[in-house]
């Protein structure tokens, strides 16, 4: 009996082709059939959404390789359905799984620079640090519920950043608070780095 090998570049099409179950629009998006569709929730879990009786269900593979299945019902809200398979999954894994941590935008610069100095990156760390202390720290935006802050809020700091400093200094300090994930030109975020124009 031979065994199945995917390629890694099928494998990352198949899991980038997931939908966000987390979205009530892009779920109602979804065509109706019999099988559910699945969103990784941690290692060897996903939570399930059928789209017709929109109901949820959970899905865990354990340690042995063996797959669990469970019903968790009809209409409820994403974030009820992910707490009741973290539930149900974390009783039959025997340990809580890691979920996100909601936090402010200060707490996770503070997880970022952590994250440095954990991997020995202590110099830029501290250059982080120093950058971040100088233009966020301080600001209102720093306090902000990190799920919450929307791209006009960034933009208002960018404005407020602008007050006593050169364009070409703010640049670089809304560079440094940028997502890696913005980097393409066409990203909303992009116009964070262009003071004035």
């Amino acid at each position: 009996m031979s065994a199945i090998v995917f390629s890694p570049v099928f494998t990352q099409k198949l899991f980038s082709s997931m939908p966000d179950l987390s979205r009530k629009r892009e779920r109602e998006r979804l065509a109706v059939r019999h099988t559910p569709y699945f969103q990784r929730i941690g290692r060897g879990a996903f939570l399930g959404f059928r789209r017709g009786p929109d109901t949820w269900s959970a899905r865990f593979r354990s340690r042995d390789g063996k797959q669990n299945h469970k019903f968790l019902g009809g209409p409820l809200e994403f974030d009820e359905a992910k707490r009741q398979a973290e539930t149900w999954i974390a009783k039959l894994a025997g340990s809580a799984l890691r979920g996100v941590k909601r936090a402010t935008v200060r707490e996770a610069v503070d997880a970022y620079v952590a994250d440095l100095r954990r991997h020995g990156r202590v110099d830029t760390a501290r250059g982080v640090e120093s950058r971040f202390g100088t233009v966020l720290y301080e600001d209102l935006l720093a306090d902000l519920d990190l799920e919450c802050v929307t791209r006009d809020d960034f933009l208002e700091w960018r404005d407020r950043l602008l007050e006593g400093r050169q364009p070409r200094t703010v640049n670089r300090h809304a560079r440094s608070v940028r997502p890696p994930s913005t980097k393409r030109s066409n990203s909303a975020m992009s116009e964070i780095r262009r003071p004035g124009g």
